[in-house]
C-alpha cells in the first residue's frame, strides 16, 4: 500500500474524503431506513455510549502514528544533511592540482545517486553509476592521503571525510528502508471508518445533525490522509528537502573548495 504515498498530495486528500464521506453517507442513510422501523433511541443510546470509546481508539492510533512518522521523517532528513556535509568535508579536504581527481568524482555520485538512488532501500543493488563514481573517490582520495607529499594531518583528515561519507550514506540508505508497517495504517483506517459508522447512527433520524458527521469525516480523513502522504520521507507526496545535496553540487561546479 506504500505507493498511495507517491501519488499528488491533493489527490491523497480528496480521495480520502471521497471515500470516507461516501461512506458516511451511506452508513446514515442505512441507520435512518432501519430506525424507521423500530424506535431509534436505542441506536442513539448505544451509539452514544461507544462514541467516546471509540473516538479515543482512533485518537490514540492516529497519534501514535504521525509522531513515528514525523520522527521518521525528522531523521531522514538529517540523514541527508550528514551526507552533505560529509561532501563538504571531502571536498575543502583536498587542496592543490589534485583536488580535481575527487571532487570531479564527487559531482557525479551526489548527481548520480539523486537521481538513481534516491528511493532506493537496502535489498536494493546499487545504481551502476553510483557504484563506479564511490569506488573512484575511494580509490583517488585514499591514494592523496597516503602519498609521500602529503602532510599526515592532511592525509588523515581526506581518510576521516571518507569514512563519514560512506557512513552518511548508509545511514541515509537505512532509513530510506524504514517505512511504516502497512497493519499500521490499515489499524488506521478501519478505526476511522468504526468512528464515522457510530457517528452516522448517532445522528440517524435527527434533523440537522448532517454537519457534526460532515466535520467528524473530514478529521478522520484529513488524519489519514496525512499518514499516507508521510509513508515513505523519499518517495511520498511530502518528501525531504534534496537542497543540501544540490547545493554541494552547485559549490562543487563553481570551484568554490578550489
Amino acid at each position: 500500500m506504500s505507493w498511495l504515498s507517491s501519488l499528488p498530495g491533493w489527490l491523497i486528500v480528496c480521495g480520502s474524503l471521497l471515500v470516507f464521506g461516501f461512506t458516511a453517507f451511506v452508513l446514515r442513510r442505512l441507520a435512518e431506513r432501519a430506525a424507521s422501523s423500530i424506535d431509534p433511541s436505542n441506536h442513539h443510546t448505544v451509539a452514544g455510549g461507544l462514541m467516546p470509546g471509540l473516538c479515543a481508539i482512533f485518537g490514540i492510533i492516529a497519534s501514535l502514528t504521525m509522531l513515528h512518522q514525523l520522527d521518521e521523517w525528522t531523521r531522514a532528513q538529517a540523514t541527508v544533511n550528514a551526507e552533505a556535509t560529509a561532501a563538504t568535508r571531502l571536498a575543502s579536504s583536498v587542496i592543490g592540482q589534485q583536488a580535481s581527481s575527487v571532487q570531479g568524482p564527487l559531482v557525479t555520485f551526489l548527481t548520480a545517486e539523486r537521481k538513481y538512488e534516491w528511493d532506493r532501500g537496502v535489498g536494493q543493488p546499487a545504481p551502476p553509476a553510483v557504484v563506479a563514481a564511490m569506488r573512484q573517490i575511494e580509490s583517488n582520495g585514499r591514494r592523496i592521503a597516503l602519498a609521500p607529499q602529503t602532510k599526515s594531518q592532511s592525509g588523515s583528515e581526506i581518510l576521516s571525510a571518507l569514512d563519514a561519507l560512506a557512513i552518511a550514506r548508509r545511514d541515509r540508505l537505512a532509513s530510506q528502508s524504514s517505512h511504516l508497517p502497512t497493519l499500521f495504517v490499515i489499524a488506521l483506517i478501519l478505526a476511522g471508518f468504526a468512528v464515522i459508522a457510530n457517528g452516522a447512527v448517532m445522528t440517524a433520524s435527527r434533523p440537522k445533525t448532517g454537519r457534526l458527521i460532515i466535520l467528524l469525516t473530514a478529521v478522520v480523513a484529513v488524519d489519514v490522509a496525512l499518514v499516507i502522504m508521510l509513508w515513505t520521507p523519499f518517495g511520498g507526496s511530502l518528501q525531504i528537502s534534496d537542497q543540501p545535496v544540490l547545493q554541494v553540487i552547485s559549490e562543487l561546479r563553481s570551484g568554490l573548495f578550489n
